[in-house]
């Protein structure tokens, strides 16, 4: 809900599309942080920069591909093949 409040106050104010995307991620970001570290992890897997995807991709990684929670699994898979998200403990 807050997603679709904020991005009415965007349309409102006359943002692109894009703009609206891009805003968007870096809110997402900060609301799911562990869970774009780990997008961006498998992003820079793939030879992209975590600053080109909010700016080229932005809607891609907002996407079901990345972000429902079937995609971020699909992604957890392939980044650990074991599954393993690493916990919520210290990673050392």
């Amino acid at each position: 809900m807050a997603m679709l409040g904020l991005v009415e106050i965007m349309a409102s104010q006359g943002l692109t599309e894009d703009q609206m995307y891009k805003i968007a991620l870096q809110v997402n970001a900060y609301w799911f942080p562990s869970n774009y570290v780990t997008i961006e992890k498998f992003l820079k897997s793939k030879g992209v920069a975590w600053k080109d995807a909010i700016s080229n991709n932005a809607k891609d990684i907002l996407s079901r591909e990345y972000s429902s929670a079937s995609g971020y699994a699909k992604i957890i898979q392939q980044i650990s093949p074991s599954g393993s998200s690493g916990g919520s403990g210290c990673s050392v």
